[in-house]
């Protein structure tokens, strides 16, 4: 899944346990782990690719270029999650700067975070996360050729998420 849904489906898996940070992180780890398991397309990440495959213009590998675009999709990507979290937050007079909310949207993306420092430092205990992510991590990937159809098909996704959360919360 990309960030952006990793972030919301937190917010929702998160929203039994408002107001209260610690219970909200936990859920929002769980969550990642959960909607991995789910067949979806992911964003090429250019800097730990081999080949040129998924990266479209064939910059690939550990560079300045491949590196500063993953950081740039990355940080995209999770900009609209929060986004649209916090705008679903406010509805219930959350405030983005909350403990609740900032600990969901680190819950929701922390396993990715782990997971890149693991390609830097292949050290225990990342290589134990490693193992259980990929353990919980979908085999089934749904290909995209263009970069449109895999965000879109995370839709459903996201909006069983905020029924989840307009429901809980």
């Amino acid at each position: 899944m990309t960030l952006g849904t990793h972030i919301v489906v937190a917010g929702a898996a998160g929203a039994v346990f408002i107001g209260n940070p610690i219970a909200g992180l936990f859920a929002a780890i769980v969550s990642h782990f959960v909607v991995d398991a789910i067949p979806h397309w992911d964003w090429p990440i250019c800097s730990i690719e081999k080949t040129g495959e998924r990266c479209t213009d064939g910059v690939v590998g550990n560079n300045k270029r491949a590196i500063l675009r993953d950081f740039f999709i990355a940080g995209l990507d999770s900009f609209w999650g929060v986004v649209v979290l916090g705008l679903t937050a406010s509805y219930f007079n959350i405030s983005i700067v909350s403990p609740w909310f900032i600990a969901v949207v680190i819950g929701g993306i922390l396993p990715d975070g782990l997971q890149f420092l693991y390609f830097l430092y292949r050290k225990e205990p990342l290589t134990t996360i490693q193992r259980f992510h990929g353990f919980m991590h979908t085999n089934i990937k749904i290909p995209s050729e263009r970069f449109i159809y895999g965000p879109l098909l995370q839709l459903p996704v996201v909006l069983i998420a905020l029924l989840v959360f307009f429901a809980v919360a």
